[in-house]
This record gives structure tokens, sequence and C-alpha cells, in this order.
């Protein structure tokens, strides 16, 4: 039944059609002059695919323009026509399995097919009459550049993902740490090298901003400042930045460059970051070296220059204490020479002062010639202690329970003895305890020198031994220095203790050798 009809939707979704008239006797001349297969006519050629209308056993009842064209005929002439017959033989077989099975079923059934080169995707849906399918409304797509349009799109996805995939690689096995940035500094890439620096993994970087990272606006914000210039000139740019790390803080070298969209404005901040703290530091130890490389030159000038006025100055006092001492008990007494015994002791300890600094000079530029002999240990200290002016306001204890022996240079060692034990010294200007002990640990002597001074200030440890550094209000800043390529000559190690207002302990390892 065609004529007059109506299609509609069940509760399924199911389509029915309704009519009040006897399709048998429809032929390819049935007039569609009226206003309801005009309507229906108008809709079904308003559609984008093959719409045909057929009966249970493939006469087509009613077609629009697309499937009339498929055919080859028009939209009249189509009528009657068997839907099976318009197909290449295996097409027609698989559609009337599939309409058999939509009769059976009463249910949908959708495809894909080839025809002639074209990709279709056909539905059939059963339209029934109490329960019975009568006709069945055939609807096709030709799907053939979408399917075309997805491979391509596949295709042109995978290369995409194929090439972000050897570019993660390219970034990720730079020595550099690559970081790239939006225009709200949120992270959109990280190289391994970056969030290993950061100790974070991939998923907690990603997308956040370093304010929420927490990250420190000391360092971040001057970073922060040249990457929103990139985004504003879209010209590169470069700087450095310090980054605390578990070692310390690390000096890092930045380039920043543009990276353009596709219509031409900057997208996104790369930054290629590499660590450049030995750089710095070697950078340091040449302009160190260049400035000792002056006193190098002028060092053996110094040394005979002064050398010899505190010899003659040195002379000089010895001869008037001789005459001091020779004086009689009266001359002795008047409180003006009483003065004298004191004057010798200032005068004495500023010349050993001058003498120190001299050597220490010398000591530190010339190269190091070791004279190695086996040394009691216990010799050397007393002959050091000897030659040095200590206030009697310190009390010295020496404890060297065995006579222990070490093969060492024994000018250099009193050299290193003698400056540790005026540091000691001077770190007590009130007076304290200064403690000399020998020790034989394995194959190594260790020697310790501790004193019950001021310790040694924070900001110094990291740099104690470090040339031409001092916290003393007078000095060289060399005597360190020079203690601790004495004792690296030796094949030994120096270390310290300290702590403020308790004291400092140094102490110097050298290989040993024990007395026969």
């Amino acid at each position: 039944m065609l004529g007059n009809q109506s299609v509609i939707y069940n509760e399924h979704e199911t389509p029915t059609i309704a009519s009040a008239r006897d399709v048998r006797t429809m032929t390819t001349e049935t007039p569609f002059d009226t206003p309801s297969h005009a309507l229906l006519l108008t809709l079904l050629n308003a559609f984008p695919g093959d719409v045909t209308l057929i009966d249970v056993d493939g006469t087509i009842l009613v077609t629009n323009e697309a499937g009339a064209h498929i055919i080859s005929s028009t939209v009249a002439e189509s009528v009657g026509i068997n839907f099976f017959d318009t197909h290449p033989p295996s097409h027609a077989q698989l559609h009337r399995q599939w309409i058999a099975e939509v009769v059976r079923s009463k249910k949908p059934v959708h495809v894909e097919t080839e025809r002639i080169g074209r990709r279709l995707r056909e539905s059939f849906y059963p339209i029934t009459d109490q329960g019975v399918v009568i006709q069945v409304l055939a609807v096709s797509y030709d799907v053939t550049r979408e399917v075309q349009a997805e491979h391509e799109r596949s295709r042109l996805t995978e290369t995409a993902a194929q090439q972000m995939r050897i570019l993660d690689g390219i970034l990720s096995s730079s020595p550099e740490h690559i970081y790239i940035y939006d225009r709200e500094m949120r992270y959109r890439f990280a190289s391994k090298s970056a969030l290993a620096t950061l100790g974070l993994k991939k998923s907690e970087l990603i997308g956040k901003t370093w304010r929420e990272l927490n990250f420190s606006r000391e360092h971040m914000g001057p970073l922060e400042v040249n990457v929103q210039r990139v985004f504003g000139t879209g010209t590169s740019m470069q700087g450095e930045m310090v980054w605390p790390s578990t070692g310390g803080e690390r000096v890092y070298e930045y380039v920043l460059s543009p990276i353009y969209n596709l219509e031409g404005e900057v997208d996104a901040v790369i930054s290629a970051t590499r660590d450049i703290t030995e750089r710095k530091r070697v950078e340091a130890a040449l302009k160190d070296a260049e400035r000792l490389a002056g006193i190098g030159e002028t060092t053996t000038m110094i040394g005979h220059d002064l050398r010899n006025p505190l010899q003659a100055l040195q002379y000089t006092l010895e001869l008037e204490r001789i005459y001091f001492n020779a004086m009689s008990a009266d001359a002795k007494a008047d409180p003006r020479i009483a003065k004298a015994t004191q004057l010798f002791s200032n005068m004495e300890q500023q010349i050993q002062y001058m003498d120190k600094i001299v050597s220490d000079l010398q000591d530190y530029a010339r190269p190091l010639k070791l004279e190695a002999e086996e040394t009691r240990i216990a010799a050397l200290i007393d002959t050091t202690l000897s030659v040095l002016t200590i206030p009697k306001s310190i009390s010295v204890h020496v404890d060297v329970p065995t006579p222990i022996t070490a093969t060492v240079d024994p000018y250099l060692m009193q050299r290193v003895l003698a400056n540790l034990v005026l540091n000691a010294v001077q770190a007590m200007p009130h007076g304290g305890e200064l403690a000399i002990r020998a020790l034989m640990e394995g194959d190594a002597v260790t020697l310790t020198v501790r004193d019950t001074g001021q310790g040694v200030p924070y900001e110094m440890k990291d740099k104690l031994f470090s040339p031409l550094t001092t916290g003393k209000a007078k000095g060289t800043g060399l005597g360190l220095a020079v203690v601790k390529r004495i004792v690296e000559a030796h094949n030994g190690t120096i270390t310290f203790e300290s702590e403020d207002e308790k004291g400092t302990t140094f102490m110097v390892t050298v290989p040993a050798s024990r007395a026969a």
C-alpha cells in the first residue's frame, strides 16, 4: 500500500507506513502530482543520499533523484523496477540477504559496501503493518570522500605523532635542559634532563606555572620577564639564572627563542638551558690565577727586599735586649726603662708577623719541591713552637703518646704547623687553650691543632682554603692556602671542624712510617 501515506516512528524508532492505496496497481505512469506525493518527493530529494522504498520482493515503489540517477533513470520511470536488478549479481545477492534479515528480525541493518569505486554506507529500515514487514526503506550515502579524508587524517595524525616522537627524542637526548612555555608561563614541554633537575615527573610539571609549583620568585621572576619580552618582540634572548640544588646553588645559562604558529604569531617560547656552574668556577679560578701571577712575579723581589731589613731589625732588637740585660738593677727600676721588656716583645711579634707574610708569599708562588725525610713528629712540633711567640694567656697542650714518624719535608711541615698555630693564637685574643696532638691511624699520621677561640664564620667556611680569602682585620689570606698546597704536595688531606664561640680544630693527615 502506498497512496495517501505517511511515514511515522513507533516507540522503538522503527518507521511505520500507513497507506490507503493498492500499490499492486502502480505502474511507471503513476502520476506524482498530488500534494502528498510532491511533498514526499521534495523531502526525499533534499536528502543527501540515495533513498528508495521497495516492497519485500524488491520492487521499487518510490525513489528520489539521487536513487534514480544511480540506475540511470528518472524518478517516475524508476517505479516498478526491481531493486535487486539495479545491482551487480554479487551485490544483489548481498542485498537480498540484508533485506531478508530486515524482514525476519524487523530491525534495521547497517552495512558498508563498495560499488564501482565508491564507498557506500547503506541502511535498511523495516516498515511494518500490523506487525508484518511490508516494505523496506533503503538509504545509502556515498562516503568515499569521507573515508578518504579519514584515512588522510589518520595518516597525517600518525605522521605528526611520529614527528613529535622524533622531536621529543631529540630534545630529550640533548645535554641541555629544554623547556617550552606558553604566554601564561605554563610548561608545555620539558626534556628528561630538565625533569631530572627539577625532581619532577612529566605529569607533575606539564600544564602548570612556576607559581603553582611554588618555585622561587627570586629565581623564576627575571626569567619570566625575558620570556614575555620574546612573546612581545619575537626576537631571541639569553641570560643567566641561579637554581638551588642539594650540592649548593647552580648557575644556568639560557637561550629563549620564539615558536610561531601558522598565522605567524608567537605561540610559545622554547628555552635551551645549560649548567655553566663549572665554567663559572673555572673563570673565577682564572681571575684568581691572573692576580696570583702578578704576586708570583713580585714575590722574589719582595722576599729579597724585605728579608734583609727584617733581619737587621731582628739583630738590632737582640742587641738592645743584651744592653738592657746588662744594665744595673737600679737602672732597670726606672719606670721608663721597665717598659722596654713589653716593647721588645711587641717588636718581636711584629717582626715575626712580617716574616710570615713574606714566607707565605714565597711558599704560595714558587713551585714546591719536597725534600722528604723520616721525621719525628714530636721534634717537629717542639721546633715549631720554639720559634713562635705565644701569649701567656694561652695555655699550650701537646699530646704525642708514641714516637711517631712521618716521611715529610720537615721545613714545609713546620710552615704548616706554624700557620695553624698562629691562626689559633689569633682566634683567641683574650686567651684560651691550644691543643696539638699526633695520632697514628693505619698507614697515616693525623696532626690536630685545636683552639677554643671564636670559630670560623659561616660565610667563610666554604672558601676558607681559597687564596686571598681572610676574615681577619689584617692578613694576606694566603696562610691556609699555603697550608693546603703543602699538605696536598705530601699526598695528604686537611679538614676542619668549627663551632661559633667554641673553637676550631684543623686535622692534617699525611702518609706515615714507624720508627725502627
